[in-house]
């Protein structure tokens, strides 16, 4: 009896693992006919997306191309109607000749900032393939003078062109500036500088200037020769008396009398001994500051007396150590 409830147990067993495997089978076939149907529902939706869209992109380029040739055609249609009618393009109500004229003003304000007269030529031949009006050279676009007025220095030592102190002021002064200062002060600057290099002994010597305030130098005059300038009263006549004028009665700026004055004079030690009419640092009295007298050493000049008297606006003009001056005039004092 035992051995048959035990056998009994054995077969109920195996029958519900049948059971059991039969549901799960049964399951796994309905989840995966649910998971077959959803794929096919969302390959179906995005087919139909991706048709829509490519017919709305189909329809948008083709909807862009023809407002763009119905806008060409409408601008060949006014072009056409302008040329029979005999009228111009007057965009912006400007005609031909002022965008020509204002053409050059722009090309010559850019050849000023520095560009090479070669760089500038070779601009304008390709720019007068579609103007014809513009120049053909950088002198003609910069209205370069052909002559310039100039006088002898000296004895057949060079010729000096002087500018000038107040007509640089009149072009650099502005109302801004002169709001801003109340006064017009600049710095000058005299120095040689060989004309072609180290080997050549043509030189020229400009006297250059600097509104303080203002970073843009300007040259007042220059001198070419073929050495420094011996006359030092016919290089300096013209710019001391026009510097003494406006020390004295001011620069007239639009209608007014506006305080001028020179700050400094920037020369290197060479220039200071020419323009001052002195002898050279490398000289027994080449002091500038003291009236020490020099001795030789080495080949070299020594000065070595450090309590000498100094010299002073008053020794200076008096001539008190006469060793220190040349003996001609100095155009500066």
């Amino acid at each position: 009896m035992q051995g048959n409830a035990a056998e009994d147990e054995q077969q109920n067993a195996s029958e519900d693992e049948q059971r059991n495997a039969s549901d799960d089978e049964q399951r796994n076939a309905e989840e995966d006919s649910n998971f077959n149907e959803e794929d096919n529902l969302l390959e179906g939706a995005e087919g139909r997306n991706e048709k829509q869209e490519g017919s709305g992109v189909e329809s948008s380029e083709s909807d862009v191309i023809s407002s763009e040739s119905d806008e060409i055609g409408s601008e060949r249609e006014g072009d056409n109607n302008r040329v029979q009618e005999g009228g111009n393009d007057n965009r912006g109500d400007v005609p031909v000749e002022g965008n020509e004229q204002n053409l050059q003003d722009s090309l010559r304000k850019w050849a000023l900032l520095g560009v090479t007269k070669q760089k500038v030529n070779q601009l304008l031949r390709i720019l007068q393939q579609y103007h014809p009006d513009l120049p053909a050279d950088a002198r003609t676009l910069l209205k370069t003078p052909r002559s310039t007025e100039t006088y002898p220095v000296g004895q057949a030592e060079g010729e000096m062109w002087y500018y000038g102190v107040l007509t640089n002021l009149e072009t650099l002064v502005t109302p801004e500036f002169l709001r801003m200062h109340k006064e017009i002060t600049i710095d000058v600057g005299i120095d040689g500088v060989n004309a072609y290099g180290f080997r050549c002994e043509a030189k020229f010597w400009p006297i250059i200037g600097c509104l303080v305030g203002d970073d843009s130098p300007f040259i007042i005059g220059c001198y070419f020769g073929q050495s420094k300038p011996l006359n030092l009263e016919t290089f300096l006549n013209l710019y001391c008396a026009e510097v003494s004028d406006l020390t004295t009665n001011g620069a007239i700026i639009n209608g007014e009398a506006v305080p001028f004055s020179v700050r400094r004079y920037i020369l290197d030690a060479e220039g200071r001994s020419f323009v001052k009419c002195v002898v050279g640092h490398h000289g027994t009295y080449g002091c500038e500051r003291c009236c020490v007298r020099g001795v030789r050493f080495l080949f070299r000049e020594v000065f070595t007396d450090l309590n000498a008297a100094l010299r002073t606006d008053d020794t200076f003009q008096s001539r008190e150590n006469p060793e220190h001056h040349h003996e001609r005039k100095n155009t500066m004092e």
